[in-house]
């Protein structure tokens, strides 16, 4: 009889991202097994799309007790599996046959994708093969996106944190760089974004998907459209790294150790002054176009 596994996702679209290799793990372990997530209102449409997950429940942290308590009562004896990223009461209430550790120790210095996969301990098989999942497209939604087999430097150096952003008269002379070097610019971000980009967006050359895209969609231009991502601490960036596509990262404040890329080819830079504006357009420019980056 298949396994039915419940995952309790993260909140924010980065933690999330972190965990998709755990999905991929334990589909890898339990091949004919169902997946529901418990997802929010924010990766809702990521999780959906996931070739890998059978059903989605979505929660809202602002549904009233009584909601709350009905979210519950419906997952009471339903599954196996019950994995919970967010350590919450949930393990005591479900009673599934197999639940992720409530009481967690990580050594400092450690990966959080890696924190999530050490979470799984023996849930999951070792030495498996894993297939990366896929992200399911209507056949509109790959129409308005379509850029055929085209390959881009993409970029996405905005954030709503001004402490992760990156300083755009710096980045106006890379986009110059690159563009000069022969590559074209694909741009990723939300529609609020639009104002920090500026005039950027309409550069000969430049692609403009800002705002443009829900996050599968997203995801589907980074996996077949992205040589090479130029990006800041961010979702995004979670996306080029589950991907495996070479990544230039730009980091102030937080931990590229906990939180940076983590493709197989990848380089941080990183600055604690506002806006990253120690970061120099020549480093960028040296660290994309090395081998293996932009090109192989």
């Amino acid at each position: 009889m298949a396994k039915k596994i419940l995952i309790n996702l993260p909140t924010n679209l980065g933690d999330v991202i972190m965990c998709l290799p755990c999905i991929d793990m334990l589909k890898a372990t339990y091949p004919d097994c169902e997946i529901t997530v418990i997802t929010s209102n924010i990766t809702k449409k990521i999780i959906d799309s996931n070739n890998h997950v059978t059903h989605t429940l979505l929660y809202n942290k602002f549904f009233s007790f009584r909601d709350k308590l009905s979210f519950i009562k419906k997952l009471v004896f339903k599954y196996d599996i019950l994995v919970d990223f967010k350590n919450s009461i949930l393990q005591f209430i479900i009673c599934a046959k197999k639940n992720t550790s409530f009481v967690r120790f990580y050594h400092s210095g450690i990966h959080e994708k890696d924190r999530n996969i050490a979470l799984l301990g023996k849930i999951i098989k070792k030495n498996i093969p894993v297939t990366t999942a896929d992200f399911r497209l209507s056949a509109d939604e790959i129409a308005e996106i379509d850029l055929d087999k085209k390959k881009f430097i993409g970029v996405a150096c905005s954030s709503k944190s001004d402490a992760k952003t990156f300083d755009r008269v710096i980045l106006a002379k890379v986009f110059k760089d690159i563009l000069e070097h022969g590559e074209e610019i694909l741009v990723f971000g939300l529609s609020e974004d639009r104002e920090y980009y500026g005039e950027l967006l309409s550069y000969p050359g430049v692609t403009d998907m800002v705002g443009k895209t829900n996050l599968a969609q997203l995801s589907y231009l980074i996996k077949n459209n992205v040589k090479c991502l130029l990006s800041v601490d961010s979702g995004i960036l979670h996306i080029a790294s589950y991907f495996n596509v070479p990544i230039v990262a730009l980091f102030g404040p937080t931990d590229p150790l906990r939180y940076g890329p983590w493709s197989d080819i990848s380089s941080v830079l990183q600055t604690d002054t506002p806006f990253l504006a120690d970061i120099e357009p020549i480093e960028i420019r040296q660290r994309i176009f090395s081998k293996g980056f932009a090109y192989a």
